[in-house]
């Protein structure tokens, strides 16, 4: 399928977390000038990609086009971990859960979107005896984590036995990118060991101020109330969420949830997140306006014709245009 097909192919889905079917469009426009329009249901104010890409386009576009925009190397490598700084923020990470409690020796861990398996890795490095499994559906990423990191690799979450169950699942910038957030997590949750646990990582779509945030692969941009909404709702309650910036990666947030036990629909402990009413959605409007300064900041014309006044230019479109510092590919 040819790109300009599956951005044709887009059609109108209902919000999944309220299930309502009328939105606002906030921005009609992404960075990659793909005509992607990003919206709020007007029932819950969840913000997403409205129209979306069909399953199938989205599959195709993962297989053949997604390197092309994501990536720099046509192979995964140790290399490329490192220059996109994917180890540090594996360590960091790392660091958290078992700041948690939640990393030991024998823990049984399931990282789904494992990606080039950095995570898997690094903590592989600091609990060599953990069980890891991991879910890529990109077939060079898990030839490459086959390689780089003992553990069992599937392509699909589908294919982990039902029967099996861990104690800590991670979801770690994937949450975003799938286009059945709801199926999805109900997955997740089946796959949680009685006391076990999920760690969601997400862009946190309160603090977004640039277009570089809004692309073809992030169908969903949550808030720390919607994430918190959405786990809630396929019976999951939230124990610790915070906001936080993480190295070479848009600002986020991260949370620790676990099955919700009958009757209770809120966590025992929750780190408090400043009320942000509306924000999100204010911030993606003033982003889409001022969506011009964007592509003219990376467009040819800039490279090519008006680069020696650079100094100039500065003054009156870079500083109304955050510069950009942050792998937010993915």
């Amino acid at each position: 399928m040819k790109l300009r097909q599956l951005l044709d192919g887009q059609e109108c889905v209902p919000c999944p977390l309220c299930g309502g079917t009328q939105f606002k469009p906030l921005a009609r426009t992404d960075r990659y000038r793909m005509g992607i329009t990003t919206a709020e249901c007007s029932g819950c104010g969840f913000i997403m990609t409205n129209p979306m890409p069909t399953a199938e386009g989205l599959a195709d576009f993962y297989r053949n086009h997604y390197r092309k925009f994501y990536q720099k190397e046509d192979e995964p490598s140790v290399g490329e971990i490192r220059r996109w700084g994917m180890d540090v923020r594996a360590e960091q990470s790392v660091d958290f859960l078992a700041m948690q409690r939640i990393l030991n020796g024998n823990t049984r861990v399931l990282d789904v979107g494992c990606g080039y398996g950095a995570l898997l890795r690094a903590i592989h490095d600091r609990c060599p005896d953990a069980q890891l499994v991991g879910v890529e559906p990109g077939a060079k990423s898990a030839a490459f984590v086959r390689r780089y990191v003992p553990c069992e690799i599937y392509s699909a979450l589908d294919q982990v036995e039902s029967t099996r169950t861990f104690d800590l699942v991670i979801v770690n910038h994937v949450l975003e990118h799938v286009r059945d957030p709801i199926r999805f997590l109900k997955q997740v949750r089946e796959l949680i060991g009685p006391n076990g646990r999920v760690y969601i990582d997400v862009p946190d779509a309160a603090r977004y101020d640039s277009l570089v945030h809004l692309h073809i692969a992030h169908l969903y941009h949550f808030t720390a109330h919607t994430l918190r909404s959405m786990l809630k709702r396929v019976g999951l309650t939230v124990s610790f969420l915070e906001e936080y910036s993480p190295p070479s990666h848009p600002v986020s947030i991260r949370c620790l949830a676990q099955r919700a036990a009958l009757g209770r629909d809120e966590g025992v402990s929750m780190k408090p997140v400043p009320p942000r009413p509306n924000i999100a959605a204010h911030k993606i409007r003033d982003i889409g306006r001022g969506a011009w300064r964007y592509h003219f900041r990376n467009s040819r014309l800039l490279r090519l014709v008006v680069w020696p006044f650079r100094p100039f230019l500065r003054l009156f479109v870079y500083a109304k245009e955050p510069a950009d510092s942050r792998n937010t590919a993915a």
